[in-house]
């Protein structure tokens, strides 16, 4: 399988506007929403799914559906962070992504990608490719502050169980990795997904 990166947004915005199947995923609503518009623009039939809820256009109509439709019902659809887990495509189609690395983990990003389980080509835009400091150096620190938190801070009255903490403490610092590169995150899962991945050492346009 091979994932090939895109520097210039509006190559990108044109590309997938040509396509007649094609499925659009993103970690920006916003994105999302204005994709849509383009394609309403050229009256191409298409499933929108966001925080809005699951929008169906077609014959130039656009209809709100009160069910959560397949991924399937259209050769096109596009989805917000609303769509990470759950829904899944056997529809032999490309697969394109335009991400931020702000509103979900690189993690998420490929469960959304993975989405679709007939993927012919995958291609993708990282908008930012900013390092980040981190929080935490282990999961033991993170852990030391949940209980200080717990001991000391506004939770006196409730008791959680120590399990739960240990937990919680290596989600927090899987993130908290996460967050210091997403952009080399997200390559490396791709690469350990069995990806062969064409990218740039270049600011994304």
């Amino acid at each position: 399988k091979i994932a090939e990166e895109m520097i210039d947004y509006e190559k990108f915005r044109c590309e997938v506007l040509k396509l007649d199947k094609v499925m659009i995923c993103s970690d920006i609503k916003g994105k999302i929403d204005c994709l849509s518009n383009d394609f309403e623009r050229l009256n191409k039939e298409h499933m929108v799914y966001t925080s809005d809820g699951y929008e169906h256009f077609k014959d130039g109509k656009k209809t709100k559906l009160k069910d959560i439709p397949s991924l399937d019902m259209c050769d096109i659809v596009l989805f917000s962070p609303a769509v990470v887990y759950g829904l899944d495509s056997l529809m032999a189609r490309p697969v394109y992504s335009l991400f931020c690395g702000k509103t979900i983990s690189p993690e998420a990003m490929n469960q959304q990608i993975n989405r679709n389980r007939n993927i012919t080509y995958f291609k993708f835009i990282f908008e930012s490719k900013k390092w980040r400091t981190y929080s935490y150096i282990n999961e033991e620190e993170a852990y030391c502050e949940l209980t200080e938190t717990e001991k000391y801070g506004m939770n006196v009255k409730r008791e959680i169980n120590d399990d739960f903490l240990r937990l919680y403490s290596k989600y927090l610092f899987r993130q908290d990795c996460y967050n210091t590169n997403p952009f080399a995150h997200f390559i490396q899962i791709l690469q350990e997904k069995g990806f062969n991945v064409k990218y740039y050492y270049k600011k994304t346009e």
